[in-house]
C-alpha cells in the first residue's frame, strides 16, 4: 500500500511539534528493530519515521493535529511498516527481496555472512562459476570433503570458515587466536591441499 503525506497541510508550527516528537519516535522504532538483522535496522527506522510523518500530516489536514502524540504515532507506524504498508513504495509480491512477498510466502532471505556453522556449510556457500569447467567443479565437490576428513577437528573447522569467505580477522576472533596464527594456518592448509592433490595425481 502506498501512502502520500500531505506536506502542504502542515505549517511550520506543526512541523516543529512533529520534530519535538521525532527523537522518541526514533527511539521506539530502534527498539522494535532490535531483533532484525543489523543491515535492515536503519531502513526500518526511516520507514517508521516516514509513516509517522504521513499519519501526523493526515491528522493536521483534518484539524486533529493537536491530538497526535509520539508513542501512538510510533506504534501505529511500526505496525504498518511491519505489515508491509510503507510510504511511497509499492510492494511487489513476486519479488523475493520484498518484505511483503517474504511474509506472504514464508520466505527468509539472509546473507552468507549472517549464517553460522549450524545452518551453513561450504557446500551451501559454493556458487556456480562459469569460468570453471563443470568437471573441475564436480571434482572439487568430491575432493574437498575427502581433504577435510584428513585434518584435525579444529583445523577442519577453520578450513571450512575460510572456505565460506570469512576474513582472517573474523576467523581469528571466532577461534580465539591471533590473525597471524590464522594466516599461518591458511598457508599450511594451502600446502596440505596441494600435497593432497599430488597424492591424487600419483594414484591416477
Amino acid at each position: 500500500m502506498v501512502a502520500a503525506a500531505p506536506v502542504t497541510a502542515v505549517d511550520s508550527r506543526q512541523q516543529d511539534r512533529f520534530l519535538a516528537m521525532l527523537p522518541w519516535i526514533e527511539t521506539l522504532a530502534r527498539r522494535a528493530a532490535k531483533q532484525m538483522p543489523f543491515r535492515l535496522r536503519a531502513e526500518f527506522v526511516a520507514d517508521v519515521v516516514a509513516k509517522a510523518w504521513a499519519a501526523f500530516a493526515r491528522l493536521v489536514e483534518v484539524d486533529r493535529g493537536e491530538t497526535a502524540y509520539a508513542t501512538p504515532l510510533a506504534r501505529y507506524a511500526i505496525a504498518h511498516v511491519r505489515s508491509g504498508r510503507y510510504v511511497g513504495a509499492r510492494q511487489n509480491s513476486e519479488d523475493v527481496m520484498c518484505p511483503r512477498a517474504q511474509r506472504l510466502r514464508g520466505l527468509h532471505v539472509v546473507q552468507i555472512e549472517e549464517t553460522d556453522g549450524r545452518h551453513q556449510t561450504w557446500r551451501d556457500a559454493v556458487v556456480e562459476d562459469y569460468s570453471t569447467p563443470p568437471d573441475e567443479a564436480a571434482a572439487f565437490r568430491i575432493d574437498f570433503p575427502a581433504f577435510l576428513r584428513r585434518l584435525p577437528s579444529r583445523h577442519r573447522r577453520i578450513s571450512e570458515e575460510l572456505a565460506l569467505g570469512h576474513t582472517t580477522q573474523e576467523v581469528a576472533k571466532r577461534f580465539g587466536v591471533s590473525s597471524g596464527r590464522i594466516s599461518q594456518l591458511r598457508r599450511e592448509l594451502q600446502l596440505a591441499w596441494q600435497s593432497f592433490h599430488g597424492e591424487l595425481a600419483e594414484a591416477c
